[in-house]
């Protein structure tokens, strides 16, 4: 209250010493940012003082500091509703809404306050169509944060906001595709539909924007709306469908492949389709879901002579292999140390002839056949990890495939031997059993449930759907060949990924019989 006061007393001071112009010109002195006194208000949200100053001088609202900033968007940055109503309604002067870098007041307010958007809409509406140095208008700044509530604003005032297209070419929906706001795509469609149509400098509209950035909830979007026969097979300036971009992206799971509209095999300008891309990914499991996906629904190569086309080799899958085989073989030392001094301390232990007192019972069999398989398992492992480390980079990769499914074989079986051993030590009280289970079950089925997915760059159907082709399909000798030449591990993974498969539903069943056995 006490800068109220005093402002009102300096105020009527200057206007008691200076008459008319005279105490305006008071009131206008600026300091060394070449700020007024109106500045330095809003920029504290005093709105007392603005208020009484806008009363006192009305031309301090059209006044900007040396960084081209107005009072208005200091007061907008500041979420001072109050002031911000103050000028934008002071009839006798109008506001300047001037900010940094060509910005104007609604630029800022976009990002601060609904409110404060609908206030300088209803009091300038020609601020809605102006842009920055980098050529973005406010709508480009709202569709960026996404907010909803305010485009609403936005889109109701200055619909034709839509087109404005910046720097890049980019318009408010391309930008709102960039930062996979997909309500804010839906509302701007539903405004303007047209709006679906407009390319940015690259040739490339709002899905191309949003496949290229991975964003999956909008290609979901638009998959399933009537703008997807318009937009999944428009091609850029380099020719590039959006297919084209998912597959540069490595995004084998973007809902693009589930369209009936797309065109599986259109070439860009280099002549080379999205499955030609796919040689170009250095990431092994994105690879193998983009050949699955692709192959499962007959793309084909392009134009290209294949004795050009070299077999997928990732230049850092050696490196990466031979880190894998170390930390691999680590696990499986430990495990098969673990399950050799498990199996000198059966359960129950040993009576005075050496020889196990549960010897001959279900728990001590069950227990004794999966630590002899966890032993067993981890040994193989280490074998073949060690081969495969001084092997090329296809058949170290082959070894190590190898030796990881026995490692989890040997992982499953010590973790059910150690259940085995300490479930029927316990008292005959079954509901202490069933607690104990369930903390054990329930992990183990979440992580053997989890290798599915960990496991599965292509879902299910795709990698049967590939199988079902390549042996039923009448150009299947055709799709073998190239699939062999370019991807030669396709093949060998179908074999581990399907391996796996049968050993996780073989350990659901082996846990259950477990469970049985000690309950």
């Amino acid at each position: 209250m006490w800068h109220y006061e005093m402002v009102s007393l300096l105020v009527n001071l200057a206007q008691n010493h200076e008459h008319g112009p005279g105490a305006a010109r008071v009131l206008m002195l600026r300091n060394n940012g070449g700020e007024t006194v109106l500045h330095v208000a809003a920029r504290h949200s005093r709105q007392e003082v603005a208020e009484r100053l806008i009363v006192a001088a009305p031309s301090l609202s059209c006044g900007v500091n040396d960084a081209g900033v107005s009072p208005l968007y200091l007061a907008v940055l500041c979420r001072s509703a109050g002031i911000v109503r103050a000028l934008v309604g002071c009839p006798h002067a109008p506001a300047s809404a001037s900010g940094p870098s060509r910005q104007n007041a609604l630029h800022a307010a976009v990002l601060q306050s609904a409110e404060i958007t609908h206030a300088i809409l209803a009091w300038n509406l020609n601020l809605a169509n102006e842009t920055d140095e980098s050529g973005s208008s406010p709508l480009h700044y709202a569709a960026s944060d996404g907010d909803r509530r305010i485009i609403g604003h936005l889109l109701i005032f200055a619909p034709s906001a839509l087109y404005l297209q910046d720097q890049q070419g980019f318009t408010p929906l391309h930008m709102a595709a960039w930062m996979g706001h997909v309500d804010v795509i839906h509302d701007m469609l539903q405004a303007s539909p047209h709006t679906a149509e407009v390319t940015d400098n690259n040739g490339r509209n709002f899905l191309h924007v949003a496949i290229g950035r991975g964003h999956e909830s909008i290609v979901k979007y638009i998959v399933g709306s009537p703008f997807a026969s318009g937009l999944v097979n428009e091609q850029d300036n380099d020719g590039n469908t959006p297919l084209h971009l998912a597959v540069i992206a490595r995004k084998p799971k973007l809902s693009i492949l589930h369209t009936e509209f797309l065109e599986l095999n259109i070439a860009n300008n280099e002549g080379r389709t999205p499955f030609d891309l796919v040689s170009d990914i250095t990431s092994f499991l994105p690879m193998i879901g983009f050949v699955l996906k692709l192959s499962a629904r007959h793309s084909w190569i392009g134009t290209r002579s294949q004795d050009r086309v070299l077999p997928w080799n990732d230049t850092a899958m050696k490196e990466w292999l031979e880190k894998l085989s170390k930390n691999l073989g680590i696990v499986a030392v430990l495990i098969a140390t673990i399950a050799l001094t498990a199996m000198f301390n059966v359960p129950g232990g040993y009576d005075s002839k050496g020889m196990p007192n549960l010897r001959g019972t279900r728990h001590t069999n069950t227990f004794l056949v999966l630590d002899t398989v966890a032993m067993a398992s981890s040994m193989i492992a280490t074998m073949l990890l060690i081969y495969g480390r001084g092997a090329s980079a296809r058949s170290s990769a082959t070894w190590i495939c190898l030796a990881l499914i026995f490692l989890w074989c040997a992982l499953m079986g010590m973790i059910l031997s150690f259940m085995a051993a300490v479930v029927p030590g316990l008292e005959n009280d079954t509901i202490m059993k069933k607690m104990v289970w369930c903390i054990f079950a329930l992990p183990f089925f979440s992580l053997v449930a989890l290798s599915f997915v960990w496991a599965e760059p292509a879902p299910t159907i795709a990698s049967v759907r590939l199988l079902y082709h390549a042996r039923t399909s009448q150009d299947r000798v055709r799709m073998r060949r190239h699939t062999r030449r370019r991807f030669p591990m396709v093949g060998f993974y179908l074999f581990v990924l399907y391996l796996f498969w049968f050993l996780n539903a073989g350990a659901f069943a082996l846990t259950l019989h477990v469970i049985m056995i000690t309950l």
